[in-house]
């Protein structure tokens, strides 16, 4: 919470944190696809979140979104990391819209309902994606 607030409130330290862990995070997915390449694997699947925000999405060949409404991501957010509201629209700041979100993507999955409606969202498209 405490680094979380400097980070957000300070758009200069949050700019170098962002470039110094990116280009770790860079280094470690060149590596992993490279070696997925070399093995010959058929699908690989990357959860990048701040891909919009770092212009990478031309760099794969099909981009999945999952989008929840504000008040669901507020939801979750508040009790899985005890994040509050004001940092919670802080984050948002920083963050794509879901409007430009959708646009850069070739699948959009919501996510507002249960864990069993997004894992069968989650099957569907992956049958999708891959027959």
């Amino acid at each position: 919470k405490y680094i979380s607030k400097i980070i957000f409130s300070n758009k200069n330290i949050k700019t170098k944190l962002e470039s110094y862990i990116f280009n770790h995070v860079r280094g470690a997915r060149e590596t992993f696809i490279s070696n997925e390449k070399k093995n010959k694997t058929k699908f690989i699947f990357l959860d990048i979140p701040l891909l919009f925000e770092n212009n990478l999405d031309k760099t794969f060949d099909i981009i999945v979104v999952i989008i929840s409404n504000k008040t669901q991501r507020l939801k979750r957010v508040r009790s899985n990391k005890k994040v509050s509201t004001s940092l919670f629209n802080q984050i948002l700041k920083f963050q794509t819209s879901d409007v430009v979100r959708k646009k850069r993507s070739d699948i959009v999955i919501y996510n507002n309902k249960s864990i069993k409606d997004y894992l069968i969202k989650i099957d569907k498209n992956i049958k999708k994606i891959t027959e």
